[in-house]
């Protein structure tokens, strides 16, 4: 569709020079990168730290859990993890 009018996809964005922008500039251009990775990252903790709250008063009442929910409970403790690691991005 862009190019029926004669644009790019690149058009469609700001450019921005990253050698003509201050330290603190390009820090900040970073910093706003990786706004959305974080938003997201905080949603999984939230998420998964509701999984394991379920998961541990089950166990806390001294009710086993079931395969598929020991299951559910290792993945959200490996998604806590990923997230981790998003949020120590540098």
């Amino acid at each position: 569709m862009l190019a029926a009018v004669g644009l790019q996809v690149g058009d469609l964005f700001a450019r921005k020079d990253l050698r003509s922008m201050s330290p603190a500039e390009r820090s900040q251009l970073r910093q706003a990168a990786m706004l959305p990775r974080w938003r997201a990252a905080l949603d999984v903790l939230v998420t998964e730290a509701s999984v394991v709250l379920i998961g541990a008063n089950q166990l806390g009442d001294g009710q086993p859990l079931e395969d598929a929910d020991l299951t559910r409970l290792r993945v959200a403790a490996l998604r806590i993890f990923d997230a981790q690691e998003v949020l120590h991005a540098r």
